[in-house]
Formats: C-alpha cells, sequence, structure tokens
C-alpha cells in the first residue's frame, strides 16, 4: 500500500463520508494504521468490518478470492450493502496520488467465473460452426432483463429528454417507457429452443425485482447508454444463474458491456448531430439512480418489442 505523497489535514476531503473496509492477508498493524491514517487526513473512515454504512471494499494485491459467494462467507455476512463498491488497492493508491475521488469503474473487482457456462446450463460450446449459424430454422434472439425505473432515474431521464427540446429526430432515439432494458444474451435458436428457456426452479422462489444501481455512461457513435455498479453485476449473474437456456449462444454479456441503452441513433440522423447530443448528455451526467428487474423476455433481434416471450 503506496502513501500519498502529501499527506496534511489541509488536503480536500475527497474521502469525505466514505467508509472504506480495506481486506488484505497480510496487513501488519503497521500498514493498516498508515491506510487509515491516508484514508482519514481525506475526510473518510477505515472501518473494521461491513455494515449497511460501508461504502467501499478494497482488496489489496494480497487478497484474493474464487468466487462471490467466497468473499460473503470470509465477510460473514448473507449479502453485501446495496450501494457498496469492490475495487482494487489501485484505486485507494490513485486517489491518494492525485488527491481526488476518482471514479471506481476502472478498479471495480469482479467474479466472472459466477457468469460461466456451467453455471447456467449451457450444454455446447458457444463457439458455433458456420453451418448451424446458417441453419433455417435458427433465428438470432436477445434474452433481455427487462427493467422499471426509480424516482431518481425518472428525474435523470427527464434532464436527458430536456436536453433534447423539441428536436423530433432526437426524441425517436429514446428508448421508451415499458422497453428499457439490459441484453444478457444473444443466440442462434429455433421455435422450440425458444419455447424451452425456463427457470431451473419454480417462479415463485425466483426474486426478479433486483435493484441496479446505474453508474458510468457509455458513448458510442450510434447509442447512449448506462453501466452497473460491481454488485449489480453480481446481482444479475447470480438471477442468470437460475435460467435454464438452449445451446448455440452468440454472446453472453460481461461487465464490459452489459448496459441500459437510453438513445440509440436508428439510421434516421446524423452521426455528427447525435454525437453531439451525447457529448450533452456526457456533461449533464450525474446521479443516474436505479433501476429494478420486472422479467425476462427473449425476442427475436430488431423485432417489436410487443411480439417478446416473457419467461415463466
Amino acid at each position: 500500500m503506496k502513501a500519498s505523497p502529501s499527506m496534511n489535514m489541509n488536503s480536500d476531503s475527497f474521502f469525505k463520508d466514505k467508509r472504506i473496509l480495506v481486506l488484505g492477508v497480510q496487513s501488519s498493524k503497521k500498514q493498516m494504521k498508515l491506510i487509515s491514517k491516508n484514508i482519514m487526513s481525506h475526510g473518510g473512515l477505515l472501518v473494521e468490518a461491513i455494515s449497511d454504512a460501508t461504502t467501499h471494499l478494497v482488496l489489496l494485491k494480497d487478497k484474493t478470492f474464487a468466487s462471490y459467494d467466497t468473499l460473503i462467507k470470509s465477510l460473514n455476512v448473507d449479502k453485501l450493502p446495496e450501494n457498496l463498491k469492490i475495487v482494487s488497492e489501485d484505486w485507494l493508491n490513485e486517489c491518494l496520488t492525485k488527491e481526488i475521488l476518482l471514479p471506481e469503474f476502472d478498479f471495480l473487482v469482479t467474479f466472472e467465473e459466477i457468469f460461466d457456462d456451467s453455471n447456467i446450463n449451457i450444454q455446447a460450446s458457444k463457439k458455433m460452426k458456420l453451418n448451424e449459424i446458417n441453419d433455417k430454422k435458427r433465428k438470432e434472439y436477445a434474452l433481455m432483463l427487462m427493467v422499471k425505473d426509480d424516482e431518481v432515474h425518472q428525474a435523470y431521464l427527464q434532464r436527458c429528454q430536456k436536453a433534447i427540446g423539441k428536436d423530433e429526430d432526437l426524441q425517436l432515439c429514446f428508448q421508451m417507457d415499458g422497453t428499457r432494458h439490459f441484453t444478457v444474451a444473444e443466440g442462434y435458436w429455433t421455435d422450440e429452443e425458444v419455447a424451452s428457456i425456463t427457470f431451473n426452479q419454480p417462479l415463485a422462489t425466483v426474486d426478479l425485482a433486483i435493484k441496479l444501481t446505474l453508474s458510468d455512461p457509455l458513448y458510442w457513435d450510434s447509442c447512449f447508454a448506462l453501466k452497473v455498479e460491481s454488485i449489480s453485476w453480481n446481482r444479475v449473474c447470480e438471477l442468470v444463474k437460475k435460467l435454464k437456456l438452449p445451446a448455440h449462444i452468440k454472446r453472453l454479456k460481461d461487465q464490459s458491456n452489459f448496459h441500459l441503452s437510453l438513445y440509440r441513433n436508428r439510421g434516421k440522423i446524423e452521426k455528427k448531430k447525435f454525437k453531439h447530443f451525447v457529448q450533452q448528455l456526457k456533461v449533464m451526467h450525474k446521479q443516474p439512480g436505479q433501476v429494478t428487474g420486472l422479467r425476462f423476455e427473449v425476442k427475436l433481434k430488431n423485432a417489436a418489442y410487443t411480439t417478446g416471450r416473457v419467461i415463466s
């Protein structure tokens, strides 16, 4: 653990209201005392146990976990706080070195093995042969987690819409209410395979109403979207594990490309104009809020949302 180059009580309190838990195997009392001093000198607090007030969990380089479940057990809790951010030691070092509170996204620690083939009951390789893709019985489908907005996210969307004004072309790019979703997986499936998608336990025992905290924006030439925080991603992974999916998976989403699209340029306006609009949204990005899971749906790629089949 590195020390900040200038540790004094008059530095900006960029850790104000932050409650940070640091985990390390070989952390000495002297090292933890230094870490605590560094955090407190910038307005934060080093805590000794996880609680709902904990904002960050920092994993030192000598501390690794085989899975998300292993981490939960090591902390002796049933679940982690909803807004907790699990970050690497580098986040803490960089914040102290630059004396600013850096965005956590580039430092998030994830457990990708939660989302592997064996856990979601895929019976065959994700790599497909060309003759399978060209099978006329197979069509390209998207598996989606449909969501609803909380009040903070609704206010965020209103600010975005206000930035559009009366521009009808940009209004057409907006992902309308009732259609906002996360694409979880894409596959080349037959109608029979799509009909077979279900849960591996009674639907009544599946909690679909997971809360997902939205975070950093994503910008493409044709899309403006939001990522989710690490804890939210892990909730999605745990939920998807309860699904029975057919083989012939084209793509499974991972945290780097798992996103909630808000605006899409479907070729109706000039790229330059859409890019300018996206830059406006980038400047005003703050407090994107949360969304809550409603249901899983599967539909043909690019088909109308009204054609989606609800997974039950």
